[in-house]
């Protein structure tokens, strides 16, 4: 037995726990230091809270009024350059280089103006922003009298405010403004625009004026088909003006329950009335919340956990969420789905044709053409052409193909 003794070293873990005792437990408890500390701990989670919201309104101040270069000078740096290459149904390696380009240097644009000298920027990582600027920034004498328990306790807030600084970077990352605004909205705007105007040919158009002069005071345009223009799109780069665009769209219910119609209302009593699938007109699509903006509704998910103990159990209910959605209802779940797939008219599983296709397109291939354009590939093959008839035409009758339904290969349909 001795040669299979002492052969390994012993692995223990030591825990230490710092109790107080005699003049130190007295101390502490007489001075109500460890309630203070908890004190502090909950404040602490409030004023994070005013410095999102002090965040948002300075984002606001420095987009308000600006707006990104329009026109092509040659320089890569223009939305009418971003449209001409983002237009094209396919790109080449040098024309996708160009791409990025462009979205480089539109995002660079954004981030100075976010972060140049002299603004707001400079102080608003540092200790003046607890001490001076969040308690000018705030109305209520007890918030400021929360933010003044930080003054000399800034440092509280040093890993807060790291996370809070890549929002203003001008590079490619999904929590920046800039990368929001260009690589995600301005592409829904593009989209938007081409929709428009075939909505415009349409009945639906009789109804701009009335939707116009319910926003009319929110907007510096003198029509709603300006707001599908190209130049628009720097009027939807802070949130209230995303919120207005948003609602054109869609719609928006009054507190006294009144209805505001905006065009995809309008637009979907008219392809309810359409027999014809194919005259039916596209959806337009919101744009997305500023950053921070989309905030506002909170998840399970805490932006940090301040102890174990709660990140275990954000854990837990994440976990449960997905086996429900995953294991849960035997004929319900995404399991049972995937493992009978083989069962199902697969010619009956569907993609709406909407700008849903083209987000899947772009997340996976880095286009949002990929998908249409494959459909349109195919149905040249397959659908005889006319006799007669125009180039222009035939891509007319094929788009109408693609928005009535087609097979793609997988036995996935667009409608």
């Amino acid at each position: 037995m001795k040669e299979f003794t002492n052969l390994y070293p012993v692995s223990k873990t030591l825990r230490f726990e710092l109790q107080p005792i005699g003049k130190t437990k007295e101390h502490i408890e007489k001075n109500g230091i460890l309630q203070r500390d908890e004190k502090r701990a909950e404040d602490y989670k409030i004023v994070k809270g005013f410095i999102d919201e002090y965040h948002k309104q300075f984002i606001k101040e420095r987009l308000w009024t600006f707006k990104l270069p329009l026109h092509s000078e040659g320089h890569l740096d223009s939305l009418e350059e971003y449209q001409a290459l983002y237009e094209m149904s396919k790109r080449n390696d040098a024309q996708e280089a160009e791409f990025s380009e462009i979205k480089d240097n539109l995002r660079s644009i954004i981030a100075k103006r976010l972060t140049e000298s002299g603004s707001a920027y400079e102080r608003i990582f540092k200790k003046e922003l607890i001490r001076e600027d969040l308690i000018d920034f705030l109305e209520s004498n007890e918030d400021k009298d929360i933010v003044r328990q930080f003054a000399d306790f800034t440092t509280y807030f040093s890993g807060f405010h790291e996370n809070r600084r890549n929002m203003y970077v001008a590079e490619e990352k999904s929590t920046a403004i800039a990368y929001r605004l260009i690589h995600q909205n301005l592409p829904k705007f593009m989209d938007n625009m081409k929709a428009f105007a075939k909505i415009a040919e349409t009945s639906v158009a009789e109804h701009f004026t009335d939707i116009y002069d319910g926003w009319k005071e929110y907007l510096n345009v003198g029509s709603i088909e300006e707001i599908f223009r190209l130049d628009y799109f720097s009027e939807t780069l802070t949130q209230i003006h995303i919120e207005v665009y948003n609602y054109i769209i869609g719609k928006k219910i009054l507190e006294d329950g009144t209805e505001i119609k905006g065009i995809n209302e309008y637009v979907n009593l008219y392809n309810q009335q359409q027999k014809d699938k194919s005259k039916r007109l596209p959806f337009l699509v919101p744009l997305y919340k500023q950053i921070l903006s989309d905030r506002d509704k909170l998840s399970w998910l805490a932006e940090e956990f301040d102890s174990d103990e709660k990140m275990l159990a954000a854990i837990n209910e994440s976990y449960n969420h997905l086996h429900d959605l995953l294991m849960g209802n035997e004929n319900e779940s995404l399991r049972s789905l995937l493992l009978h797939i083989k069962d199902f008219n697969l010619s009956q599983i569907n993609i709406t044709n909407d700008f849903s296709l083209t987000d899947i397109s772009q997340h996976l291939f880095g286009r949002y053409d990929v998908f249409t354009s494959g459909i349109k590939d195919e149905l040249r093959i397959i659908t005889p052409r006319k006799k007669k008839e125009s180039d222009e035409d035939f891509e007319n009758s094929l788009k109408s193909a693609t928005i009535i339904q087609y097979t793609i290969k997988g036995r996935f349909m667009s409608r």
